[in-house]
């Protein structure tokens, strides 16, 4: 099973330097968002962040330890993915100023950061099709991407939603029934388990 995770640790958070040449650690200034994503087997960490620590304007890189550096995090979202957005994914980590991606590598705190990179990230495996480019705090990114991430398993679109509500009212609303009721509250069982099998098997949020 393919899965994306998305993560965001808040102002404050331990980040502990992996680098074992130079160990150390320090509260996190700003916070940190970032995505890993797993095969089943190898899962990958993907963030950007400046090569020189603190810095809020300079040369940037790909960090794939912050799921270890950051100590904890105060949003995780997870949910099942295809093969195919796996692969773009994995591709845009490893070389995200490239084409088509075109995300370059000069880091702008507030302007060109981790969070742009991240919804840039969520933009080409398809859960960002309004081209969001997030709030300015990372921590103020939990709910939009938890809405992301939600709304992808209707299509994106709104209208399965308002679908839902309208079938659990009419029983009511219309008639009383036992055909008709039982017949409205199969299809609500339908989509409901269609949404809860992906949600139960691979979507977390956490705060703390």
């Amino acid at each position: 099973m393919y899965t994306l995770t998305v993560k965001i640790a808040d102002k404050g958070t331990i980040y502990v330097n992996q680098d074992p040449e130079n160990p150390s650690s320090h509260p996190s200034k700003t916070g940190h968002m970032w995505y890993s994503i797993s095969n089943g087997a190898s899962s990958y960490d993907f963030g950007f962040a400046p090569k020189k620590g603190g810095s809020a304007i300079g040369a940037g890189e790909i960090k794939k330890d912050d799921s270890k550096a950051y100590q904890s995090t105060y949003y995780t979202g997870q949910i099942v993915i295809t093969a195919q957005q796996y692969d773009k994914l994995k591709s845009f980590g490893n070389n995200p100023s490239v084409s088509p991606y075109n995300f370059g590598l000069f880091y702008t705190g507030g302007g060109h950061d981790c969070i742009n990179f991240v919804w840039k990230a969520l933009e080409i495996s398809g859960f960002n099709p309004e081209v969001n480019d997030g709030s300015f705090w990372p921590s103020w990114n939990a709910d939009e991407t938890d809405k992301a991430l939600y709304r992808s398993l209707f299509g994106n679109k709104t209208e399965t939603i308002h679908f839902m509500v309208v079938i659990t009212l009419m029983p009511y609303v219309e008639t009383k029934t036992k055909i008709y009721y039982m017949a409205s509250m199969a299809m609500i069982l339908l989509l409901v388990a269609e949404v809860r099998i992906p949600l139960m098997a691979a979507k977390a949020k956490i705060y703390s």
